[in-house]
């Protein structure tokens, strides 16, 4: 059996956790991974075999859609000796169907992580709405990152409701470690921490207000990869209790990273948030970390109801400090304790692999 993966992305965790899951649950296969390089995104470590598509930009999606176009024939020619093509994105599904119109000989699984650009009434979610409706039919194995996004797809012509598989982006236990030296709580010296793609700017304001306020008793610290706001950087360069670590490497720098903080920031705002729950969430809980997030988000949803941390609302900042300046060891130990009693299969994958691998061999 040969398996293809097409990335829009060299590099990217989930892509890249999904990848090596497969891998090493299925044994005796031949792999490829088929990828566009972007200007943001680091070189990826994967462990098999990786060609570069060429490259892409962020956005400019007519100019992307044509050099999409100029590999019609590389995609042909694979489809050829290929039994499964694992599609991260619907552009890469385009060139797929494409590429192969009535000459498919394989099997079809279109991962979708994020429903950005489809749950509006204008004229762009609109024709990606009419596109992909069209392509569902040709997919085997729909895959979603969160049940949340079936009540959009059933709404579509073409969706099939037996095709659907949910995946969360939760943590896998074999490749995540605990750290032993986790840091004690201390009402009157809060450590928050700010975790993978820096590109809330709501978050950054409120973080930044938070140290002003109070520099003595909140110190932030940030981790990851700033995207839209490279500004923020040289803004907290000049504040004592706001401190960047840089980039890291997930997961060997987690435990360290997470180890030194008290609260983990899982606010955002961005249009996926009230469908599908960020991979912070599930850091979050693996490490037993209470979370600040937003009111309203996927979330913020499960926080509130499992009482898990603190929800705040980002569009009122004044109210939003205050609250975070309150918590106290009373709430900081409750959220904790909930912590710890929830099931791993809340964050951590059980058999959700092993139950794919078998819809790819069926």
């Amino acid at each position: 059996m040969k398996i293809i993966f097409l990335s829009p992305v060299q590099k990217d965790a989930r892509i890249e956790r999904r990848i090596n899951n497969i891998v090493n649950e299925l044994s005796g296969a031949e792999f490829k991974l088929l990828y566009y390089r972007r200007d943001y995104y680091g070189e990826g470590t994967h462990k098999v075999e990786n060609e570069s598509l060429g490259e892409i930009n962020h956005g400019k999606y007519i100019i992307r859609f044509f050099k999409i176009l100029k590999n019609i024939p590389k995609i042909r020619r694979e489809a050829n000796t290929t039994n499964v093509f694992y599609v991260f994105s619907m552009d890469l599904l385009l060139l797929l169907i494409l590429s192969t119109f009535n000459k498919r000989k394989f099997k079809l699984i279109y991962e979708i992580a994020d429903l950005g650009g489809r749950t509006s009434s204008n004229l762009q979610s609109k024709t990606i709405n009419f596109i992909e409706n069209i392509l569902l039919k040709y997919v085997d194995i729909l895959v979603l990152t969160s049940k949340e996004y079936l009540k959009h797809f059933e709404a579509l012509k073409n969706h099939d409701r037996s095709k659907n598989f949910i995946l969360e982006n939760k943590i896998d236990p074999k490749k995540y470690i605990q750290n032993s030296n986790d840091k004690s709580f201390n009402e009157n010296k809060i450590v928050i921490g700010y975790f993978g793609l820096i590109r809330s700017k709501k978050s950054l304001d409120m973080l930044i207000e938070l140290a002003n306020q109070r520099e003595n008793k909140i110190h932030v610290f940030i981790a990851g990869k700033f995207l839209g706001t490279e500004n923020y950087i040289e803004k907290i360069k000049g504040l004592n209790n706001i401190e960047y670590f840089g980039t890291y490497q997930s997961p060997s720098d987690l435990p360290n990273l997470y180890s030194s903080i008290d609260l983990s920031w899982v606010a955002h705002n961005h249009q996926n948030s009230q469908f599908a729950r960020a991979n912070r969430f599930y850091e979050a809980c693996f490490y037993k970390k209470p979370m600040i997030t937003q009111v309203g988000t996927a979330d913020g949803n499960i926080v509130d109801e499992k009482n898990l941390g603190l929800s705040i609302d980002m569009n009122n900042m004044e109210d939003s400090v205050d609250q975070i300046l309150n918590i106290d060891t009373i709430s900081f130990d409750k959220w904790k304790r909930n912590l710890k009693n929830l099931p791993p299969s809340a964050y951590s994958y059980t058999d959700e692999h092993n139950r794919l691998i078998g819809l790819i061999q069926n």
